[in-house]
């Protein structure tokens, strides 16, 4: 079974965050068009580590997204993947999760 991100709706990623203003953080796509504005429910005049966990996660939902339907893509199928198909997969299921992480 296979799953086309393409026809999901979303913005295309990659996507990425901009500063954080105090307030909010403004999660733009590649082409700089704004996905997200995230704002905290309390003035503070800075981000906590959860709100930056947060922020870290939503950016990496495109790359996450695509690396899921990759992995159906490849080990879904009755036959079995060659080497390099699941390298390939496991390598960005890998990138994604880590970015999620704020590890990349």
């Amino acid at each position: 079974m296979e799953v086309k991100t393409k026809n999901s709706g979303h913005t295309p990623g990659p996507w990425d965050a901009d500063d954080f203003d105090g307030a909010c953080h403004y999660i733009r796509s590649e082409d700089g068009r704004l996905v997200v504005k995230t704002a905290l429910c309390w003035p503070i005049s800075r981000t906590t580590e959860e709100d930056a966990a947060n922020v870290r996660l939503i950016v990496a939902v495109p790359e996450l997204l695509a690396a899921a339907e990759l992995a159906i893509g490849v080990w879904g199928r009755l036959s079995l993947p060659t080497a390099e198909e699941g390298a390939v997969a496991l390598n960005r299921l890998v990138a994604a999760i880590l970015k999620a992480k704020g590890r990349l």
